[in-house]
């Protein structure tokens, strides 16, 4: 089996990075140009007749019932094994359906149970009819390329049972997707269409189609997120947050987003075709495309909707390093696609450069108290509109600390009642999941509105250190949040915080750190973290500490008794840090994930769960001291490229781990006291693959493991 270990370089190298504060992939899911599906008889005569019945319906959509999965069997690229999968046709309109040859086929959503095709676990093979064929790896591929956060697109062939034929594999908004942009697991929230269809279908039934379209409705896409109560929560605020930002545009990272999908896949903005991350720590959303229909070209501020235009477009001269940007996405874009770009895509191209050049405003370049928008709740909505029906409308809020359902009397236009419900309903409405509530004379759906109160008191503040503020002592309150924003300065500067309570009291950083900036954080008060609850809170904040979107020109780091998950946590960073100090951590000492960053220096003194845990990015580390770690002295995890000259790790249960994709490289280790293994090289998550663990030198009484295809070598 082949992996690359070192495509995280390679990304950096081959293709030129988007402008400072965009969402840049990590690396490229390797697919490959042939998904070999195996389907036993009695699936694949099931499969037939679903294609057929659904073809045979009067209906002009793919009913719910022809979606029914059945199991199928895909080859692993690497291999001659099989992995075991789930399938079931998809789409809405029929052209996802095709009966005019046999076998039958039809745009696919499969799920595998086990491996991974490039790192992908869920993942759509679309008839290209029903995507505008190359059209949209054009769009996809160029949404990446200057930014957004885009699920991977590209052509394949698929061959179910040795019959051949071309696809478009697009994968689905899962966690890995969002861990490849350098985003945690977050919500990926899109509009609820169930309502809709439920409209136009019992419409179509009575011959008066499509004149009463409901009011905007959201769920959550990834309903893997919902783990717990407090993720419940989140997401309940990222479906609030959706719904006022379709209403009410208000830039989140959107301005950019809007116009260029105005001029080339309007399709995009309809409001029922829309998903967006919602990134909790900001409050902020990230648009991601869907379904556009690119290539529809009628907005006329476009240069590209006739050949005369596009000629002219075109002959305008291009600067040196525009055409390296062009050149480049030309690259890209004929791996996925096989093609070279057309006339009308050359022209497509130019006009997103120019206008990147002039609209592109990304939230994440904002000082954190522009970029953090305030979440504000909202209230029982008194005004509701899901068509034509009147009756009862549930709708499902936030309130009093629990979830709730209310009762909306659609001819009376007034609440009847609310009344507490448990989670497992309220999780199957965030999900889109819940069954209607009402199923004549037509299906109605609850509503998933928001917050309508205030569910944890937590409070927030501001603090912008400047160059010359010198030295800061701040007490942060219990419930409360610091965000602080730091410019860089090149003079000592010494910054002091007391929490005053071990799990509510907490700081985010962003900014640029200075050379000589000494941050001490002390908790005042002791909390264990109890077992049932979500260790994050409702800002998705696992860590005391969090240095988010920071570039480090040095500084010195020390915490003291923290019993968040993690003690430190940097995400999405760079640079170089002289000193981290940790001691006495209840859980992670110092978590790292989406960075680049060189450590001179890193000392762990008493960690309840690993010292040092990273993962996502590329790290040097000089010089390590872990003592007293109570599961892993330093785990590597999820594609991480590690380098670590000397580590001293005492009394852990393992010492040094590399796992998933990770490659950990170690000059000197020297261990003892080490309850399991001193060496440790293992695929631990489906999405992922073997690791590799190299060491020069190494002084440990403990054992060695490995899974299969994982590696341990010795220089």
């Amino acid at each position: 089996m082949k992996y690359s270990y070192y495509i995280f370089f390679l990304q950096l190298i081959c293709i030129a990075l988007p402008a400072r504060g965009q969402y840049t992939s990590l690396f490229t899911p390797d697919v490959p140009d042939q998904i070999t599906i195996s389907i036993s008889g009695k699936k694949m005569a099931f499969y037939q007749h679903l294609i057929m019945q659904a073809d045979k319906d009067p209906s002009a959509v793919i009913e719910p019932q022809y979606k029914t999965s059945f199991k199928i069997s895909i080859k692993d690229p690497h291999s001659s094994s099989l992995f075991k999968a789930k399938a079931r046709i998809m789409g809405d309109w029929k052209d996802h359906i095709s009966a005019v040859r046999k076998p039958h086929v039809s745009s696919l959503k499969i799920a595998l149970k086990k491996g991974n095709i490039g790192g992908i676990v869920d993942f759509k093979l679309l008839l290209p009819r029903t995507r505008n064929r190359n059209m949209e790896i054009f769009w996809t591929a160029l949404m990446e390329y200057i930014g957004f956060p885009t699920l991977f697109t590209k052509y394949v062939y698929v061959s179910i049972n040795g019959l051949r034929y071309k696809a478009i594999f697009q994968e689905s908004p899962q966690k890995e997707f969002l861990e490849r942009f350098g985003l945690r697991e977050s919500p990926i929230i899109e509009a609820d269409e169930r309502q809709l269809w439920s409209n136009r279908l019992y419409e179509v039934a009575f011959g008066n189609p499509y004149n009463n379209t409901p009011e905007i409705a959201a769920k959550i896409d990834n309903n893997a997120f919902l783990k717990n109560p407090t993720a419940m929560v989140i997401a309940t605020k990222g479906i609030q947050r959706f719904i006022e930002e379709l209403k009410n545009p208000n830039g989140d990272n959107t301005i950019f987003f809007n116009e260029i999908h105005d001029r080339y896949a309007e399709h995009a903005l309809i409001w029922h075709n829309r998903k967006m991350i919602y990134d909790p720590i900001y409050n902020l959303f990230i648009p991601i495309y869907y379904d556009g229909n690119v290539g529809e070209i009628r907005n006329k501020k476009s240069p590209c909707s006739n050949k005369s235009s596009i000629d002219d477009f075109l002959k305008k001269p291009v600067s040196k390093k525009d055409q390296q940007w062009l050149d480049t996405f030309q690259t890209i874009y004929k791996a996925r696609s096989w093609e070279d770009l057309n006339y009308s895509q050359q022209c497509i191209l130019r006009d997103i450069l120019e206008l990147q050049k002039t609209m592109s405003q990304w939230k994440r370049m904002l000082p954190i108290s522009k970029k953090r928008l305030p979440f504000s709740t909202t209230t029982l909505q008194q005004e509701h509109n899901i068509g034509i029906f009147k009756g009862d409308l549930y709708i499902q809020s936030f309130y009093n600390d629990t979830f709730q359902d209310c009762i909306y009397d659609l001819t009376t236009n007034k609440i009847k009642t609310c009344t507490p419900i448990d989670n497992t309903l309220a999780k199957k409405s965030i999900s889109g999941s819940r069954e209607p509530t009402q199923t004549t004379p037509q299906k109605i759906y609850n509503l998933v509105q928001g917050i309508v109160d205030q569910t944890e008191n937590i409070t927030e503040t501001f603090l912008h250190i400047k160059p010359n503020n010198k030295d800061i002592q701040m007490a942060i309150a219990p419930n409360h949040v610091l965000f602080l924003q730091i410019d860089p300065g090149s003079n000592e500067r010494n910054f002091k915080f007391k929490l005053q309570d071990s799990l509510t009291s907490k700081i985010v950083i962003s900014g640029e750190v200075g050379p000589q900036d000494h941050f001490t954080f002390i908790n005042t008060s002791k909390h264990n973290i109890p077992a049932t609850e979500a260790r994050y809170d409702q800002n998705l904040l696992t860590s005391c500490v969090t240095y988010y979107d920071v570039t480090f020109k040095g500084g010195y780091l020390f915490a003291d008794k923290m019993y968040c998950e993690d003690a430190i946590n940097i995400i999405r960073s760079k640079g170089t840090i002289n000193e981290i100090h940790i001691q006495n951590a209840s859980y992670d000492a110092l978590d790292i994930d989406f960075s680049t960053l060189t450590i001179d220096s890193v000392k762990v003194q008493s960690a309840g769960n690993d010292c040092v845990d990273v993962s996502s990015g590329k790290y040097n580390f000089k010089k390590i001291d872990a003592i007293l770690c109570g599961d892993k002295g330093i785990s590597v995890g999820e594609r991480a490229h590690v380098i670590v000259d000397q580590i001293t790790i005492k009394n852990a249960y393992d010492a040094a781990v590399s796992k998933d994709l990770s490659t950990l490289s170690i000059n000197h280790l020297q261990a003892s006291q080490i309850s399991q293994h001193c060496l440790s090289s293992y695929q631990k998550k489906q999405e992922h693959g073997p690791a590799r663990l190299t060491v020069s030198r190494y002084q440990c009484s403990g054992s060695i493991y490995k899974d299969q295809l994982s590696k341990i070598l010795y220089k």
